[in-house]
Protein backbone atom coordinates (compact mmCIF):
# COMPACT_ATOMS: atom_id res chain seq x y z
CA UNK A 1 0.00 0.00 0.00
CA UNK A 2 2.71 2.39 0.95
CA UNK A 3 2.96 6.17 0.73
CA UNK A 4 5.79 6.96 3.09
CA UNK A 5 5.51 3.86 5.22
CA UNK A 6 2.86 1.92 7.05
CA UNK A 7 3.22 3.73 10.36
CA UNK A 8 2.67 7.36 9.31
CA UNK A 9 -0.11 9.05 11.30
CA UNK A 10 -2.42 11.94 10.43
CA UNK A 11 -5.66 12.83 12.13
CA UNK A 12 -7.89 13.91 9.26
CA UNK A 13 -10.71 11.53 8.22
CA UNK A 14 -10.93 9.69 4.92
CA UNK A 15 -13.17 11.37 2.36
CA UNK A 16 -16.45 9.81 1.15
CA UNK A 17 -17.06 6.69 -0.93
CA UNK A 18 -14.46 5.73 -3.50
CA UNK A 19 -16.82 4.74 -6.31
CA UNK A 20 -20.32 6.17 -6.08
CA UNK A 21 -22.03 3.34 -7.99
CA UNK A 22 -20.73 0.62 -5.66
CA UNK A 23 -22.49 0.05 -2.36
CA UNK A 24 -20.14 -0.54 0.55
CA UNK A 25 -20.50 -3.95 2.14
CA UNK A 26 -19.31 -4.68 5.65
CA UNK A 27 -17.31 -7.88 5.82
CA UNK A 28 -16.96 -9.36 9.33
CA UNK A 29 -13.44 -10.02 10.57
CA UNK A 30 -12.71 -13.74 10.65
CA UNK A 31 -12.51 -15.46 14.02
CA UNK A 32 -8.99 -15.47 15.37
CA UNK A 33 -7.87 -12.60 13.12
CA UNK A 34 -5.97 -10.95 15.98
CA UNK A 35 -3.93 -14.12 16.39
CA UNK A 36 -3.31 -14.21 12.63
CA UNK A 37 -2.13 -10.59 12.66
CA UNK A 38 0.16 -11.27 15.64
CA UNK A 39 1.79 -14.24 13.88
CA UNK A 40 2.24 -12.26 10.66
CA UNK A 41 3.77 -9.37 12.63
CA UNK A 42 6.31 -11.79 14.05
CA UNK A 43 7.68 -12.27 10.52
CA UNK A 44 7.26 -8.91 8.75
CA UNK A 45 6.54 -6.38 11.51
CA UNK A 46 3.41 -4.75 12.90
CA UNK A 47 2.91 -2.12 10.16
CA UNK A 48 2.85 -4.54 7.24
CA UNK A 49 0.83 -7.08 9.22
CA UNK A 50 -1.87 -4.46 9.82
CA UNK A 51 -1.90 -3.48 6.15
CA UNK A 52 -2.37 -7.00 4.77
CA UNK A 53 -5.00 -7.82 7.39
CA UNK A 54 -7.17 -5.19 5.74
CA UNK A 55 -7.49 -7.29 2.60
CA UNK A 56 -9.34 -9.90 4.62
CA UNK A 57 -11.36 -7.36 6.59
CA UNK A 58 -12.57 -5.99 3.25
CA UNK A 59 -13.68 -9.37 1.94
CA UNK A 60 -10.73 -11.42 0.67
CA UNK A 61 -10.79 -15.06 1.72
CA UNK A 62 -8.56 -18.12 1.39
CA UNK A 63 -9.06 -21.81 2.11
CA UNK A 64 -6.84 -24.84 2.45
CA UNK A 65 -5.75 -26.12 -0.96
CA UNK A 66 -6.20 -22.76 -2.70
CA UNK A 67 -4.00 -21.37 -5.46
CA UNK A 68 -3.12 -17.75 -4.63
CA UNK A 69 -1.37 -15.28 -6.93
CA UNK A 70 0.25 -12.42 -5.00
CA UNK A 71 1.17 -9.57 -7.34
CA UNK A 72 3.31 -6.95 -5.62
CA UNK A 73 4.39 -9.43 -2.97
CA UNK A 74 6.94 -7.09 -1.39
CA UNK A 75 8.77 -8.98 1.40
CA UNK A 76 5.97 -11.55 1.78
CA UNK A 77 3.52 -10.08 4.31
CA UNK A 78 0.43 -11.15 2.39
CA UNK A 79 1.96 -14.57 1.70
CA UNK A 80 2.58 -15.07 5.42
CA UNK A 81 -1.01 -14.12 6.24
CA UNK A 82 -2.32 -16.59 3.64
CA UNK A 83 0.01 -19.32 4.93
CA UNK A 84 -1.16 -18.80 8.51
CA UNK A 85 -4.83 -18.92 7.51
CA UNK A 86 -4.39 -22.11 5.47
CA UNK A 87 -1.85 -23.82 7.78
CA UNK A 88 0.56 -23.70 4.81
CA UNK A 89 -1.77 -25.88 2.68
CA UNK A 90 -1.70 -23.43 -0.21
CA UNK A 91 0.00 -22.85 -3.54
CA UNK A 92 1.56 -19.39 -3.72
CA UNK A 93 2.83 -17.57 -6.79
CA UNK A 94 4.49 -14.36 -5.59
CA UNK A 95 5.56 -11.61 -7.99
CA UNK A 96 7.99 -8.87 -6.94
CA UNK A 97 9.83 -6.71 -9.49
CA UNK A 98 12.32 -4.81 -7.29
CA UNK A 99 15.49 -6.88 -6.91
CA UNK A 100 16.38 -5.64 -3.37
CA UNK A 101 12.86 -6.45 -2.14
CA UNK A 102 12.80 -9.77 -4.00
CA UNK A 103 15.97 -10.80 -2.14
CA UNK A 104 14.17 -10.21 1.18
CA UNK A 105 11.15 -12.14 -0.09
CA UNK A 106 13.38 -15.12 -0.90
CA UNK A 107 15.02 -14.89 2.51
CA UNK A 108 11.68 -14.97 4.30
CA UNK A 109 10.64 -18.10 2.40
CA UNK A 110 13.95 -19.74 3.35
CA UNK A 111 13.95 -18.74 7.00
CA UNK A 112 10.32 -19.13 8.11
CA UNK A 113 8.77 -22.59 8.36
CA UNK A 114 5.24 -21.29 7.78
CA UNK A 115 6.33 -20.15 4.28
CA UNK A 116 8.74 -23.01 3.54
CA UNK A 117 5.93 -25.52 4.05
CA UNK A 118 3.77 -23.99 1.31
CA UNK A 119 3.85 -25.00 -2.34
CA UNK A 120 5.33 -21.88 -3.86
CA UNK A 121 7.18 -20.21 -6.69
CA UNK A 122 8.69 -16.73 -6.51
CA UNK A 123 8.84 -14.62 -9.68
CA UNK A 124 11.27 -11.69 -10.09
CA UNK A 125 9.19 -10.02 -12.81
CA UNK A 126 6.63 -7.25 -13.11
CA UNK A 127 3.26 -8.31 -14.50
CA UNK A 128 2.05 -6.26 -17.43
CA UNK A 129 -0.50 -5.88 -20.22
CA UNK A 130 -0.27 -8.33 -23.16
CA UNK A 131 1.51 -5.97 -25.55
CA UNK A 132 4.31 -5.36 -22.99
CA UNK A 133 5.12 -9.05 -22.46
CA UNK A 134 8.83 -9.81 -22.83
CA UNK A 135 9.94 -6.19 -22.58
CA UNK A 136 12.23 -4.56 -20.01
CA UNK A 137 11.36 -1.26 -18.39
CA UNK A 138 12.52 1.07 -15.57
CA UNK A 139 11.33 0.36 -12.04
CA UNK A 140 11.68 2.98 -9.29
CA UNK A 141 12.73 1.55 -5.95
CA UNK A 142 12.38 3.75 -2.83
CA UNK A 143 14.96 2.39 -0.40
CA UNK A 144 13.55 4.15 2.67
CA UNK A 145 9.90 3.51 1.73
CA UNK A 146 10.01 0.21 -0.22
CA UNK A 147 6.24 -0.36 -0.19
CA UNK A 148 5.92 2.74 -2.40
CA UNK A 149 8.21 1.31 -5.11
CA UNK A 150 6.62 1.52 -8.55
CA UNK A 151 7.20 1.78 -12.28
CA UNK A 152 4.59 4.54 -12.50
CA UNK A 153 6.82 7.33 -11.20
CA UNK A 154 4.56 10.18 -12.35
CA UNK A 155 1.63 8.80 -10.35
CA UNK A 156 3.79 8.35 -7.26
CA UNK A 157 5.10 11.92 -7.51
CA UNK A 158 1.51 13.17 -7.59
CA UNK A 159 0.78 11.16 -4.43
CA UNK A 160 3.92 12.49 -2.72
CA UNK A 161 2.96 16.08 -3.58
CA UNK A 162 -0.57 15.60 -2.24
CA UNK A 163 0.80 14.09 0.96
CA UNK A 164 3.18 16.98 1.67
CA UNK A 165 0.55 19.59 0.77
CA UNK A 166 -1.74 18.00 3.33
CA UNK A 167 1.02 18.00 5.96
CA UNK A 168 1.58 21.70 5.23
CA UNK A 169 -2.15 22.43 5.64
CA UNK A 170 -2.28 20.47 8.90
CA UNK A 171 0.66 22.46 10.28
CA UNK A 172 -0.97 25.74 9.27
CA UNK A 173 -4.20 24.64 10.95
CA UNK A 174 -2.27 23.76 14.10
CA UNK A 175 -0.67 27.21 14.13
CA UNK A 176 -4.01 29.00 13.63
CA UNK A 177 -5.60 26.99 16.45
CA UNK A 178 -2.57 27.63 18.68
CA UNK A 179 -1.78 23.89 18.92
CA UNK A 180 1.84 24.57 17.94
CA UNK A 181 3.77 26.23 20.82
CA UNK A 182 6.52 27.59 18.51
CA UNK A 183 4.44 29.27 15.85
CA UNK A 184 7.05 30.99 13.62
CA UNK A 185 9.20 27.87 12.96
CA UNK A 186 6.07 25.78 12.42
CA UNK A 187 4.71 28.24 9.87
CA UNK A 188 8.09 28.30 8.11
CA UNK A 189 8.03 24.52 7.82
CA UNK A 190 4.47 24.65 6.45
CA UNK A 191 5.36 27.29 3.84
CA UNK A 192 8.47 25.36 2.81
CA UNK A 193 6.50 22.13 2.33
CA UNK A 194 3.82 23.97 0.37
CA UNK A 195 6.47 25.51 -1.90
CA UNK A 196 8.31 22.23 -2.49
CA UNK A 197 5.11 20.33 -3.28
CA UNK A 198 4.06 22.64 -6.13
CA UNK A 199 3.66 20.83 -9.46
CA UNK A 200 6.34 22.99 -11.08
CA UNK A 201 8.90 22.62 -8.27
CA UNK A 202 11.96 20.79 -9.61
CA UNK A 203 13.64 21.24 -6.24
CA UNK A 204 10.71 19.43 -4.61
CA UNK A 205 11.11 16.49 -6.99
CA UNK A 206 14.86 16.36 -6.36
CA UNK A 207 14.33 16.47 -2.60
CA UNK A 208 11.64 13.77 -2.72
CA UNK A 209 14.00 11.48 -4.61
CA UNK A 210 16.73 12.04 -2.00
CA UNK A 211 14.44 11.66 1.00
CA UNK A 212 12.94 8.41 -0.31
CA UNK A 213 16.30 7.00 -1.44
CA UNK A 214 15.02 6.37 -4.96
CA UNK A 215 17.00 4.09 -7.28
CA UNK A 216 16.10 3.38 -10.88
CA UNK A 217 16.23 -0.36 -11.58
CA UNK A 218 15.36 -2.45 -14.63
CA UNK A 219 12.69 -5.15 -14.50
CA UNK A 220 11.46 -7.85 -16.87
CA UNK A 221 7.80 -7.79 -17.88
CA UNK A 222 5.41 -10.71 -18.33
CA UNK A 223 1.64 -11.01 -18.71
CA UNK A 224 -0.11 -13.18 -16.13
CA UNK A 225 -1.95 -15.33 -18.65
CA UNK A 226 1.35 -16.42 -20.24
CA UNK A 227 2.97 -17.13 -16.88
CA UNK A 228 0.03 -19.31 -15.83
CA UNK A 229 -0.13 -21.11 -19.18
CA UNK A 230 3.61 -21.89 -19.08
CA UNK A 231 3.09 -23.63 -15.72
CA UNK A 232 -0.16 -25.41 -16.66
CA UNK A 233 -2.04 -23.63 -13.87
CA UNK A 234 -5.78 -24.18 -14.37
CA UNK A 235 -7.28 -22.16 -11.52
CA UNK A 236 -6.57 -19.11 -9.38
CA UNK A 237 -8.66 -19.00 -6.23
CA UNK A 238 -7.45 -15.54 -5.20
CA UNK A 239 -5.62 -12.89 -7.20
CA UNK A 240 -4.23 -10.12 -4.98
CA UNK A 241 -2.81 -6.99 -6.65
CA UNK A 242 -0.92 -4.15 -4.94
CA UNK A 243 1.39 -2.62 -7.53
CA UNK A 244 1.33 1.14 -6.88
CA UNK A 245 -0.37 2.29 -10.06
CA UNK A 246 0.19 -0.62 -12.47
CA UNK A 247 -2.97 -2.54 -11.50
CA UNK A 248 -4.74 -1.94 -14.81
CA UNK A 249 -1.77 -3.36 -16.72
CA UNK A 250 -1.83 -6.45 -14.49
CA UNK A 251 -5.58 -6.93 -14.92
CA UNK A 252 -5.42 -6.50 -18.70
CA UNK A 253 -2.59 -9.04 -18.75
CA UNK A 254 -4.91 -11.70 -17.31
CA UNK A 255 -6.18 -12.17 -20.87
CA UNK A 256 -7.18 -15.78 -21.54
CA UNK A 257 -6.79 -16.63 -17.83
CA UNK A 258 -9.90 -14.73 -16.71
CA UNK A 259 -12.27 -17.74 -16.65
CA UNK A 260 -10.01 -19.52 -14.13
CA UNK A 261 -9.80 -16.54 -11.71
CA UNK A 262 -12.37 -16.91 -8.92
CA UNK A 263 -11.68 -14.00 -6.56
CA UNK A 264 -9.78 -10.71 -6.87
CA UNK A 265 -8.67 -8.10 -4.35
CA UNK A 266 -6.92 -5.06 -5.78
CA UNK A 267 -5.62 -1.80 -4.38
CA UNK A 268 -6.11 1.19 -6.66
CA UNK A 269 -6.96 4.88 -6.33
CA UNK A 270 -9.63 7.32 -7.42
CA UNK A 271 -7.41 9.60 -9.51
CA UNK A 272 -8.49 10.12 -13.12
CA UNK A 273 -11.32 7.58 -12.73
CA UNK A 274 -8.90 4.70 -12.16
CA UNK A 275 -11.11 2.92 -9.59
CA UNK A 276 -14.14 3.16 -11.88
CA UNK A 277 -12.08 1.64 -14.71
CA UNK A 278 -10.96 -1.25 -12.48
CA UNK A 279 -14.55 -1.91 -11.40
CA UNK A 280 -15.80 -1.85 -15.01
CA UNK A 281 -13.06 -4.24 -16.13
CA UNK A 282 -13.82 -6.73 -13.34
CA UNK A 283 -17.55 -6.64 -14.05
CA UNK A 284 -16.93 -7.03 -17.78
CA UNK A 285 -14.93 -10.18 -17.00
CA UNK A 286 -17.87 -11.69 -15.14
CA UNK A 287 -16.99 -10.90 -11.52
CA UNK A 288 -19.30 -9.38 -8.93
CA UNK A 289 -18.02 -6.48 -6.81
CA UNK A 290 -18.41 -7.33 -3.11
CA UNK A 291 -16.58 -4.41 -1.52
CA UNK A 292 -15.17 -1.07 -2.64
CA UNK A 293 -13.95 1.26 0.10
CA UNK A 294 -10.84 3.04 1.40
CA UNK A 295 -8.42 1.06 3.57
CA UNK A 296 -7.59 2.39 7.04
CA UNK A 297 -4.07 3.18 5.86
CA UNK A 298 -5.60 5.88 3.62
CA UNK A 299 -6.19 7.95 6.76
CA UNK A 300 -2.43 8.18 7.32
CA UNK A 301 -1.17 8.42 3.75
CA UNK A 302 -2.79 8.50 0.33
CA UNK A 303 -6.45 9.38 0.87
CA UNK A 304 -7.34 8.48 -2.70
CA UNK A 305 -6.65 4.77 -2.09
CA UNK A 306 -9.42 2.21 -2.37
CA UNK A 307 -9.55 -1.58 -1.98
CA UNK A 308 -11.82 -3.46 -4.38
CA UNK A 309 -12.90 -7.05 -3.79
CA UNK A 310 -14.67 -9.12 -6.43
CA UNK A 311 -15.67 -12.74 -6.90
CA UNK A 312 -17.06 -14.96 -9.61
CA UNK A 313 -20.74 -15.79 -8.89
Amino acid sequence: MGLLGADAVLSAPVDGPAVDVIAHTSTPVAAGSEDVERRVAGVVGVGLAREVEEYFEHGASVHAGDVVVDVGANIGAFAVDVAVRTRSDVTLHCFEAAAPIFAQLERHFREHAILRATRHELHAVALCSPEQHGQVRPFYYFRRFPTDSTYDLDRKLVAFREYFRRVARDIELGVSERRWPIRVPARTVAHTLAYLSRDESRLGVWLAMRVTGMRELRCDLASLDRVLAARNITRVDLLKIDVEGAELDVLRGCGTAWPMIRRVVVETDRRAGRADTVVALLVERGLRITSCRPPHVAEAGDRELVLICAERP
